[in-house]
């Protein structure tokens, strides 16, 4: 599951919504980011300065699998490289779920590997 926000500046004057929610299914992922450089301009000339993106794993016997991670590591890093081509700070969320019947070494570990995950997948977009 990933949620897409959007937000404005505390010091934009401009009459846009301070947050704004999208649920984005896997199949239509890629159409939501090829629109995304458009929607970027248009929010930042209403006022926009930063946005966030949320990418949720939860943890599980067998997930999150290793093609989870890196598909959303590297969906993160691409919404990033995006906002920033338009002057937007991105912030980006790997959330790793906390409930569960896992024990706290599992949730250490998912943890540890999504967000290295993420930092490469930054860094390879030069995020």
């Amino acid at each position: 599951m990933m949620a897409l926000h959007w937000c404005n500046s505390w010091r934009s004057a401009a009459s846009f919504p301070a947050s704004r929610s999208t649920r984005v299914s896997c199949h239509c992922l890629d159409l939501k980011m090829n629109a995304l450089l458009k929607r970027c301009a248009q929010y930042k000339k209403d006022g926009c300065h930063f946005a966030k993106w949320r990418c949720v794993l939860k943890i599980g016997r067998f997930t999150p699998s290793y093609q989870a991670i890196m598909e959303n590591a590297n969906v993160l890093a691409r919404y990033a490289s995006i906002c920033q081509s338009q002057r937007i700070v991105p912030i980006v969320e790997p959330e790793v779920l906390p409930d569960g019947e896992h024990d706290l070494d599992r949730a250490q570990k998912v943890t540890e590997v999504v967000l290295a995950a993420v930092y490469k997948a930054l860094s390879d977009h030069h995020v």
